[in-house]
């Protein structure tokens, strides 16, 4: 994979002229905004001023200020919108090509459902909100990874509906050179329940024990307090769990996960790693009112795929180990 040095060579040779182009697109996308607006304002008031006043409908001048904004925020919208897409297909796309040929990249696309799933490390959560933006898949030297962005919560019906987030961030499949026996979890430690003593407490521990949804897989006690601490681990294969959360693997997931206050979830199952990593920052996202024509803007693009590409190799239990593993700088 390129380095920094390698994306900073490529900016000042070619992605710089890509970039004025967009920055034009969008200080030009600002002036049509503020133009909808006024002229959507226009409208309201030629309205007042000649055909509903002199009619005396006032309530009709209210509801068509109210469509004017819902309509100017719906324009708006979508020009925004068409803006970012072809900003990343076009200079995200580019940047991912350029950092590494065996990679695609499709903004539109996202991790699946089945995928987000099948590796358990959300089991006990229902959800009916998935989406996702940002996919990348492919081949980094002789690793095979995808990832992208996701946005999963639960929304309750009825009257008082609420909106329950279960993950937003980071979502990382890669091959893990292996196939397991079972599917070992690692997820985030949860504060212990304060039980009453005697006859109620062993009531309320019953009540939870039967009602609460716990993570599948026998609950390894490994010693190593530090990572007890932050994370539980639970495994179809207690031998397997053990042997796969060593004590480098334990330190490579309490460092990963110190960047995101020891959220981050990790799973080994049929033959790949899952990663969740969360986060509340959008990737690979340009900003309508900040310019696209800098050099940081590149440079965390890079940071953010290079982040991704490194929770692969970390997570790895097999060492990559051939001539063509990558090199992170």
């Amino acid at each position: 994979m390129k380095s920094l040095r390698d994306v900073k060579e490529y900016y000042r040779n070619g992605l710089a002229g890509e970039l004025h182009r967009f920055e034009h697109q969008r200080r030009s996308l600002q002036v049509r905004i503020l133009v909808t607006f006024a002229a959507l304002v226009t409208i309201v008031i030629c309205l007042h001023l000649w055909v509903l006043r002199p009619l005396d409908l006032f309530p009709f001048i209210i509801v068509a200020g109210f469509l004017a904004l819902i309509i100017g925020i719906g324009i708006s919208v979508m020009m925004v919108s068409r803006f970012k897409r072809q900003f990343k297909t076009e200079i995200i796309g580019r940047l991912v090509h350029f950092m590494e040929e065996g990679l695609e990249y499709a903004p539109r696309k996202h991790i699946t459902a089945q995928a987000f799933e099948r590796c358990r490390l959300f089991e006990t959560q229902r959800h009916n909100i998935f989406r996702g933006e940002d996919l990348v898949w492919g081949k980094v030297g002789n690793l095979e990874l995808q990832f992208s962005e996701l946005y999963v919560a639960h929304r309750s019906g009825g009257k008082n509906s609420s909106t329950t987030i279960i993950f937003r961030g980071l979502f990382l499949v890669a091959d893990a050179g292996r196939t397991f026996r079972g599917t070992t979890v690692v997820l985030p430690a949860t504060s212990p329940l304060q039980l009453p003593e005697g006859r109620l407490g062993e009531f309320v521990k019953s009540l939870v024990d039967k009602f609460v949804p716990k993570p599948t897989g026998q609950l390894l006690e490994l010693d190593d307090p530090a990572f007890s601490s932050h994370f539980t681990a639970h495994a179809d294969d207690e031998e397997e769990g053990r042997e796969l959360l060593d004590e480098t693997m334990r330190q490579r997931i309490l460092a990963l996960g110190s960047e995101c206050d020891q959220k981050i979830r990790v799973a080994f199952s049929d033959n790949n790693v899952y990663v969740a990593l969360p986060t509340k920052r959008n990737m690979f996202e340009p900003k309508l009112l900040k310019t696209v024509l800098n050099y940081e803007l590149v440079e965390a693009f890079f940071q953010d795929f290079s982040r991704a590409c490194e929770l692969a190799v970390a997570v790895r239990p097999s060492p990559v180990t051939d001539t063509g593993s990558p090199e992170w700088p």
